[in-house]
């Protein structure tokens, strides 16, 4: 079942989430320095490796089938090292990120958040190519989200299909994930300062 004047689940999704989604890609802003981009990269693995940590230990067989997200936590480490930079803190997931991914509602919310981001990670790797960073030095994790439009597509599928999902838990779900997101880009923003 979708939310009331709904056809989909994704379009549900898509414009429940809408303004926290706009709050955060204004936060992140565009790439123009390598300085902007350490900052995206420092703010970007602050929000996805705990959220990957917490999904790592999912049953994915059981809850998608063939279906395996697209998990960059490694590649982000690997692109902050090229960089000379460190991550902001460690990546162990918070009670709340352990919570949000608990049940498969929520782990259905916070899944199309970081799937999402691989379409915009297409401008990204394309403003981070002007930078000179490349597939193997400094944009490992855009380079892959890139190819992986196909998990993309695969994810909207599972989220139609999947049975039990509750729509108001995956909203609230994707928004915090959104939320997250959006402060752990002011922290690095901050961090800079």
């Amino acid at each position: 079942m979708t939310l009331t004047g709904h056809s989909s689940r994704r379009s549900a999704l898509r414009s429940t989430t809408a303004t926290r989604h706009a709050e955060l890609e204004a936060v992140v802003g565009a790439l123009r320095s390598r300085a902007s981009y350490v900052r995206y990269l420092r703010g970007m693995h602050a929000f996805r490796a705990p959220y990957e940590a917490a999904l790592s230990g999912l049953d994915w067989p059981a809850l998608s089938g063939d279906w395996r997200p697209t998990f960059i936590a490694q590649s982000l480490n690997d692109d902050l090292d090229d960089m000379g930079a460190a991550p902001l803190a460690a990546a162990r997931p918070s009670e709340p990120v352990r919570a949000a991914v608990s049940d498969l509602s929520g782990a259905f919310g916070v899944l199309y958040v970081l799937e999402g981001s691989s379409l915009g990670a297409r401008l990204l790797y394309s403003e981070a190519k002007k930078l000179g960073l490349t597939a193997t030095f400094g944009a490992r994790h855009l380079a892959r989200q890139s190819a992986g439009l196909e998990t993309w597509r695969g994810f909207q599928a599972l989220l139609e299909a999947a049975d039990g999902i509750e729509m108001p838990a995956a909203v609230s779900a994707a928004n915090a994930a959104f939320e997250a997101a959006k402060l752990s880009f002011l922290k690095a923003n901050d961090d800079a300062v």
